[in-house]
C-alpha cells in the first residue's frame, strides 16, 4: 500500500528505541485522502481536526471551498493547538503530521487553501494534471474517507473503487487494497447500481455512521496494518470484527 512520507526529522534508529515516537511515525505516514463537497464541511472539519491530533496526516484537493477547505482548516487549527502545548510540541520537534492539498496552479490559483500549518502542491492545471490530481489523492494515501457531496465526489470514489478493482485484477506485486470509507448513506444509490454485488463481496469498501466512527475506525485499520504481529490474540479478534463490523454492505 502506497504511503505518502510525512515529516520525520530522526533517523529510524532513534525512533526503534523511542516507542511512542515510532507508533507516531507510522501514523503520520497512514495518509488518509478526504474526499467531498460543500454538504460534507462540518464531517470534513472533524475529521481534519481529529485525525491530525492524533498524528495522522490528511489531505483534500486543496481548494478554498466545501470539504477540500474544511478538512484542512481542521487539520490547520489542530497542528496549532499541539504546537501551544508543551508535551506535544516537543513531540512535533521530531516528528509532525503534513496536512496537504492538492490544487491547480493555473486554475484558480487564489483559491487555494492557505493556512499556517497546511501544506500546498501545485500542479500545472492541464487536462492531463486533472487526472493526476484525482489519481495523488487516491494512490498517495493509505485510507480515503468519502463524505457527501455532488458529481465531483462521485468521480473521485467511482475512480477510486476502479483503481483498486483494477490493480487487484491484475495482481500488482506490491499491492493491497486501499480501504475506502463512506461516512452516512448519501452515495449508497449510486454504488447500488453500479457497483453492488461486487461491493457486498468486497473486503475493503467500509461504512460508518458519522465522521467521528471514521475516525475509530482509521486508527483500527493503521494499528492493523502496522502492528498485528504485537498484539495478543484476543486484542487483535477484537480490531478484526470492529473492523469486519463496518464493511459496507447493500
Amino acid at each position: 500500500m502506497h504511503k505518502k512520507e510525512g515529516v520525520i526529522r530522526q533517523p529510524d534508529l532513534f525512533l526503534e528505541n523511542d516507542p511512542e515516537l515510532k507508533r507516531k511515525s507510522e501514523k503520520v505516514n497512514f495518509r488518509v485522502s478526504i474526499l467531498g463537497g460543500k454538504s460534507g464541511e462540518q464531517d470534513a472539519d472533524e475529521l481534519g481536526y481529529e485525525l491530525t491530533k492524533d498524528f495522522f496526516s490528511i489531505q483534500t484537493g486543496g481548494y478554498n471551498r466545501g470539504a477540500m477547505k474544511s478538512g484542512l482548516e481542521g487539520a490547520d487549527r489542530a497542528l496549532k493547538e499541539m504546537k501551544e502545548d508543551a508535551q506535544t510540541k516537543r513531540i512535533l520537534g521530531h516528528i509532525c503530521p503534513t496536512p496537504k492539498g492538492i490544487g491547480m496552479e493555473r486554475i484558480s490559483p487564489d483559491e487555494v487553501f492557505k493556512g499556517e500549518h497546511t501544506h500546498s502542491e501545485l500542479l500545472g492545471g492541464g487536462v492531463m494534471d486533472h487526472y493526476l490530481r484525482l489519481g495523488k489523492l487516491i494512490e498517495e494515501s493509505s485510507a480515503n474517507i468519502v463524505l457527501a457531496g455532488g458529481t465531483g465526489t462521485e468521480v473521485e470514489f467511482l475512480a477510486d473503487f476502479r483503481f483498486n478493482k483494477q490493480m487487484y485484477k491484475k495482481q500488482v506485486e506490491g499491492f493491497s487494497h486501499k480501504p475506502l470509507i463512506f461516512v452516512g448513506d448519501h452515495h449508497d444509490s449510486i454504488l447500488k447500481d453500479k457497483f453492488g454485488s461486487e461491493i457486498n463481496k468486497s473486503d475493503f469498501v467500509y461504512k460508518t455512521d458519522t465522521a467521528k466512527e471514521a475516525v475509530e475506525l482509521v486508527k483500527v485499520l493503521e494499528l492493523l496494518e502496522n502492528t498485528e504481529e504485537e498484539l495478543k490474540d484476543d486484542e487483535l479478534e477484537r480490531l478484526k470484527e470492529f473492523k469486519r463490523s463496518h464493511l459496507l454492505r447493500i
